[in-house]
């Protein structure tokens, strides 16, 4: 019971000392692991793009890599999305 107890602990202490001082060198990290990713890659379709991303509803940022075909992918839905016809409704 007393060691189940100590692993969240563990975890909670872990991730509270990497907390904002600590996002710097994680970013580096990323950038470092898509750069030598994208040595590898030839197709600059398949090349990956990372950010520190906040999700929905909170302020803490995760990495966030994306290939450059799911930009792409993603700003054509937009753009189909933005140009589709909009129902509007006329009160009488």
């Amino acid at each position: 019971m007393t060691f189940m107890r100590s692993i969240p602990t563990a975890v909670i202490l872990t991730l509270c000392s990497a907390g904002v001082g600590a996002t710097p060198p994680m970013e580096e990290h990323i950038d470092k692991l898509a750069a030598e990713y994208n040595a590898k890659v030839d197709n600059e379709r398949r090349q990956v793009v990372c950010d520190m991303v906040a999700k929905v509803g909170t302020r803490i940022k995760q990495p966030e890599c994306r290939t450059n075909a799911q930009i792409k992918f993603a700003e054509d839905e937009g753009m189909r999305y933005a140009k589709k016809p909009k129902l509007s409704y006329k009160s009488n």
